[in-house]
């Protein structure tokens, strides 16, 4: 092979790297949008706890939602690269049934133990459904190489559809926060059935991909499940052990922190998608600078914006915001080092680490009871150790300086 050829091929899949990392910076600026008009809708109507209280319902819920296909939908990409087919949501149909009735019982049985009324049950268990749809919908397009209109209507499609489904039931009602949480959960499920509706085309049958994806996911899922976890599970775990109006007050924090990770997760993927090289600390760090950018922006504005936006009420959220956008850079610089970690250390290192971080954090927020200023603090400490974690695994590694 010529150098001239290489030189070209090389250039060839930097471009499409890009493309790729373009669809997700439109995705995750998207999907930022919803969060943040949802926020301030439900924030301005349904007051402090009643707030926690949806909020609550809703981290649970997409919790388990999120984790009902135990990991095996991370592994359809390679699983179908490596047999060279096309996949299709159908063709996944007996592996997604399965994630759907672990999502429906599992949110059934958390709603009823949090004492929800039958309305929010119902509405948690629709929300909860619309989890293994939309990761496996998305993983199918990818493992198709559609990165455009198919993959952002994957992701984007029900979280939209369910914001949505809110403003329009709060128009022409005066719901409840149970009324409102199943709007939620009944538009969040109609836009993932309606993207895959939407995204659909034909793939050939292939039994041996299932088979695939499990071997993969024998030695992968966990690390899957744990990576989705120490950035979600702390909303959670502060509705276990404090209260509702802790819950409320912790959320719009971990709203803040989800527009700086967006941003860094966005910047910081296009740059791992067109690196060939991971040889230095420094050529890691700038990618998510704009999320430095971001949070600074965020701690600045945040004690005149959030009381102005989401009312008086929610005042005493302005220094969990500012500390969960300290937050959200950590948490971009783990994302983007839990990469390159993987692709330099396999599986091993970074499972162990990620499980002793979610115990960690676990632990931290129930010794703070869930007060939302120490719980900040709590994650950003681990955010913090799981970086420096990662530096040194990597620098155990020859070539990293």
């Amino acid at each position: 092979m010529s150098r001239r050829y290489k030189s070209w091929q090389g250039g060839s899949c930097r471009r499409h790297a890009r493309r790729i990392s373009d669809s997700i910076v439109v995705t995750n600026l998207a999907l930022m949008i919803a969060s943040s008009v949802g926020l301030i809708i439900t924030a301005r109507y349904l007051g402090v706890v009643d707030r926690g209280l949806y909020l609550t319902w809703s981290s649970w819920c997409a919790m388990i939602g999120t984790q009902a296909m135990l990991g095996t939908q991370a592994f359809i990409v390679v699983a179908a690269g490596r047999l060279n087919v096309r996949v299709s949501v159908p063709r996944l149909s007996a592996m997604l049934m399965i994630g759907i009735v672990l999502a429906s019982s599992c949110a059934f049985a958390a709603m009823t133990w949090l004492n929800a009324g039958p309305v929010a049950v119902l509405g948690g268990v629709l929300l909860a459904i619309s989890g293994p749809i939309v990761a496996t919908h998305a993983a199918v397009q990818q493992a198709n190489g559609h990165h455009g209109w198919r993959f952002n209507a994957a992701r984007a499609l029900s979280p939209i559809a369910g914001l949505f489904s809110v403003v329009f039931t709060l128009i022409l009602l005066r719901p409840g926060p149970q009324e409102l949480f199943l709007a939620l959960g009944l538009g969040c499920l109609t836009g993932a059935i309606i993207s895959v509706g939407v995204a659909h085309e034909v793939a050939a049958a292939k039994p041996q991909l299932i088979a695939g994806i499990l071997q993969l996911a024998r030695r992968g899922s966990l690390l899957v499940l744990l990576g989705w976890l120490i950035l979600n599970f702390d909303t959670v775990v502060v509705s276990i052990a404090g209260r509702s109006s802790d819950v409320s007050i912790y959320g719009v924090g971990a709203a803040a922190r989800s527009v700086v990770l967006a941003i860094g997760m966005a910047v910081g993927m296009r740059w791992f998608a067109t690196r060939e090289r991971f040889g230095s600390f420094k050529s890691v760090i700038r990618p998510f600078l704009p999320a430095v950018a971001a949070a600074l922006g965020i701690a600045v504005v945040a004690p005149m914006a959030v009381p102005l936006v989401l009312g008086q009420d929610f005042a005493p959220s302005v220094p969990v915001v500012q500390l969960q956008a300290v937050g959200g850079v950590l948490a971009s610089a783990d994302f983007l080092l839990s990469h390159v970690l993987l692709v330099r250390s396999g599986y091993a290192w970074p499972t162990i680490l990620r499980l002793a971080l979610v115990l960690t954090l676990t632990g931290g927020i129930i010794a703070v009871r869930g007060r939302p200023i120490y719980s900040s603090a709590v994650f950003c400490s681990v955010m913090l150790m799981s970086v420096i974690a990662q530096i040194w695994i990597a620098r155990l590694r020859k070539g990293w300086r």
